[in-house]
């Protein structure tokens, strides 16, 4: 299987992260999605964090960010942390893979 670095240090499959990223840069177009990317960070970072609204939640289940049981696959996590940069609303969107791994 084809594995890429990740920034944060680990390894995930090179699908998974491509698809992952281009999901997180389209929901920058919106303020619905902006809103859902900002929950799924925050999530990450702390998983006890509650999701704002039910409306967050199912934008992110939809995309398969979330599982039903409002838990973050690691895989995910692992490629939301290192394509995150910034904090509330500076956040943005960078490519997840570490230099070199391309």
């Amino acid at each position: 299987m084809d594995t890429v670095n990740l920034k944060n240090g680990t390894s995930e499959l090179r699908t998974m992260v491509v698809v992952t990223y281009g999901i997180l840069l389209k929901m920058l177009d919106g303020m619905e999605g902006a809103i859902a990317l900002y929950e799924l960070v925050a999530v990450c970072k702390n998983p006890s964090h509650q999701v704002f609204s039910n409306a967050q939640k199912e934008y992110l289940m939809g995309r398969a960010l979330m599982q039903p049981d409002g838990r973050i696959h690691q895989s995910i996590k692992n490629i939301v942390l290192s394509a995150i940069e910034g904090e509330g609303l500076g956040l943005t969107v960078v490519n997840p893979i570490a230099p070199g791994n391309q």
